[in-house]
């Protein structure tokens, strides 16, 4: 798909790009450490994307839509939800700021999630509760 030949397919190429969100000089790159482009094809290929004026914007990266990141956050969560660190705590131990985080995080300044209960906490209070039950 990616080849017609001996030469790269270009639309392949853009097939390829849609498909896997990544750029064709990706793929191109990828291509060779898999061995799937020799030397002259990748060089043929980075020649051509510079040709057409997309060794810096390609033209389908108006079409793949932007991923939101989603690995920070979640890991955040399950640090607040399953261990019972705050954000400010989080902040702290990373050395920024907690508003820096929560823009990070796409929340509002205001909106800072420290509202959480520490587990250990939570945990004694219901050992005592059930002490005297």
């Amino acid at each position: 798909m990616a080849l017609r030949g001996s030469r790269l397919n270009w639309p392949g190429l853009s097939e390829l790009k849609m498909r896997w969100g990544v750029s064709k000089a990706a793929i191109i790159y990828r291509g060779h450490q898999l061995g799937v482009f020799s030397e002259e094809q990748v060089r043929a290929g980075y020649i051509g994307l510079k040709r057409h004026g997309e060794a810096i914007k390609e033209s389908e990266d108006d079409l793949i839509q932007n991923e939101e990141p989603e690995v920070i956050s979640e890991s955040i969560k399950v640090m607040r939800d399953y261990f019972g660190v705050s954000t400010s705590e989080i902040a702290h131990e990373m050395g920024v700021q907690l508003q820096l985080l929560n823009s990070l995080l796409e929340r509002p300044a205001g909106k800072a999630l420290d509202n959480v209960v520490k587990l250990e906490i939570h945990n004694n209070e219901l050992r005592q509760k059930n002490k005297y039950q």
